[in-house]
């Protein structure tokens, strides 16, 4: 039974246009010209490296320019009865902007990301350090994601 429920849902899905959204994991359709980068260095490196974004020398048509603002701000959320910080908030903000240089009059597609989260504090600062950069690296993660889908859509 389990058998015939699983080929009628793969077929429904195979037949019906389905497509995962991640099936398109580089953009290679995009020639990129210059990338342009403001704010926090170490996240745009990142979201660049994580969308496979490299720049192009060819005479093509449809030309963009890549423009990220990225910045990242922690602030104590919660202290403890001492007035030491218990919880922090960390949030990653990343504007995202294809300039077309054709046209000069607006971008051809541009959207701000923002994630954040909420952490404890660890009596162990160097493992507090290390926790706190894999917590940016995970909002970094799921920004280019969005990115991703942003421009696949």
């Amino acid at each position: 039974m389990k058998k015939i429920i699983f080929i009628s849902i793969f077929l429904i899905l195979n037949n019906c246009g389905y497509e995962a959204i991640y099936i398109k994991k580089d953009l290679n359709n995009i020639s990129i010209r210059e990338h342009i980068l403001n704010g926090n260095e170490s996240i745009n490196r990142k979201i660049i490296s994580l969308l496979n974004l490299k720049k192009v020398n060819k005479k093509d048509l449809f030309l963009y320019d890549l423009v990220l603002t990225s910045e990242k701000n922690r602030k104590v959320s919660s202290r403890d009865s001492l007035g030491n910080p218990s919880t922090y908030k960390i949030t990653v903000s990343v504007n995202f902007k294809l300039k077309n240089l054709n046209t000069e009059v607006k971008p051809f597609k541009t959207k701000e990301f923002t994630k954040s989260t909420m952490y404890n504090n660890m009596e162990n600062k160097f493992d507090f350090s290390r926790y706190e950069k894999e917590i940016e690296s995970n909002l970094i993660i799921k920004i280019s994601e969005e990115i991703m889908i942003f421009m696949n859509s």
